[in-house]
């Protein structure tokens, strides 16, 4: 992937500085920058794995939602009661 490194494809895009990259993210919205992005890209094509590109995408599947999900609504909910708790004792 070459993206804006911007918003979401700097969070969700590991660039080649990263121990597994899965693209290269570029910091201009210039003709320049692209061009130099995908020049790195193509320099770079050994160091981005298939397997390293699956495995950062599979962060965002449906399973690891629900799983980041439901542990944040457990940790939400157990937070309330240890609060509500606290308050009832005072």
């Amino acid at each position: 992937m070459i993206a804006f490194g911007r918003g979401a494809s700097a969070e969700t895009i590991c660039g080649l500085e990263a121990e597994r990259p899965t693209g290269v993210l570029f910091e201009a919205q210039t003709p320049e920058a692209i061009i130099a992005a995908v020049a790195r890209f193509e320099a770079a094509e050994t160091s981005i794995a298939a397997r390293s590109c699956r495995e950062n995408a599979l962060r965002f599947s449906p399973v690891a939602f629900r799983r980041q999900f439901g542990d944040f609504v457990a940790a939400a909910y157990d937070e309330f009661i240890a609060e509500h708790a606290t308050s009832r004792a005072q």
